[in-house]
């Protein structure tokens, strides 16, 4: 049975990978006929550790469907769970993004069943990526939360590569880029790489994805009722500013943003200024 849940707003960036997610399972101050009952709250929960920064945030685990899942918790407040990106891990979000974030809410980062540490094999189910995210946040005894999801990308080998993916080709873009990477490099409890394995079953499910082999995504955006944030970098390569257009579009109750000289990695060159925007409209519920 797949699991309830409850998310009262949601954050798109770079449109993607968070849109089966939201449809799959919810739609605002509304519970998805998925299950006869909610996942009860584990007992680890009343252990977690919420730290001050990321940067110095434990990895922790919790049981879920019998398998650990690796998350770390960063600041107090309200819940805000951040779904990372197409072959991403704990690893991969900016400190500085998340740290600005954890000043106003509780952020939550985890690793998916049979990524980076958390045990268990990656899913070729794009709607399985969003029941266990769902059993994930009720495992911490969270039954209401906004979540934000970075979308899948490309595999990245070097950093020319990283560079053109993630940020634009101009040297104030390269320098963000240089920056970033050495923010992340302070990471202190370090998460490991997704397998050859897991890489090949997230190809698998984005490929049924693109093709609605589970079922019409593209027709069901109408349908999501609740706020929706969606963010872009004006010169994406992975997902061109073109597509976030349709899906604000096609989601009755959307807002866009784009970042002027930014592709797939505008939250953490224009990290600042796009925590500003999320906050905002958080606050707003718009």
């Amino acid at each position: 049975m797949r699991p309830r849940a409850c998310i009262t707003t949601v954050v798109l960036v770079t449109a993607i990978l968070l849109r089966e997610t939201v449809v799959a399972q919810t739609s605002h101050q509304q519970t998805a006929n998925t299950s006869n009952a909610a996942a009860a709250p584990h007992p680890l929960t009343k252990s977690a550790v919420s730290a001050s920064s990321s940067i110095t945030a434990p990895i922790q685990f919790i049981k879920v469907d019998g398998l650990n899942i690796a998350y770390k918790v960063i600041g107090q407040g309200k819940p805000i769970i951040f779904l990372t990106r197409f072959r991403g891990t704990l690893n991969d979000w900016d400190p500085a993004f998340v740290d600005a974030v954890a000043k106003s809410y509780r952020v939550i980062l985890f690793d998916a069943p049979g990524v980076g540490r958390s045990t268990g094999v990656v899913s070729t189910s794009v709607t399985k990526w969003a029941d266990q995210a769902v059993q994930s946040t009720h495992a911490l005894g969270i039954e209401h939360a906004t979540y934000l999801g970075w979308s899948p990308r490309k595999p990245v080998y070097e950093f020319d590569d990283y560079q053109f993916l993630f940020f634009y080709k101009s040297e104030t873009a390269k320098a963000a880029c240089v920056s970033y990477l050495k923010r992340v490099n302070l990471i202190q409890d370090k998460d490991v790489a997704v397998t050859p394995e897991g890489y090949n079953n997230m190809t698998a499910a984005m490929t049924d994805f693109k093709a609605n082999e589970e079922k019409n995504y593209f027709d069901a955006l109408k349908d999501i009722k609740i706020p929706v944030l969606i963010a872009n970098g004006k010169f994406d390569p992975s997902y061109p500013l073109m597509n976030s257009y349709v899906l604000e579009r096609e989601v009755p109750n959307s807002k866009l943003i784009a970042y002027p000289d930014a592709g797939h990695g505008f939250l953490f060159q224009y990290h600042r200024q796009f925590v500003l925007e999320l906050l905002a409209f958080l606050s707003s519920g718009k």
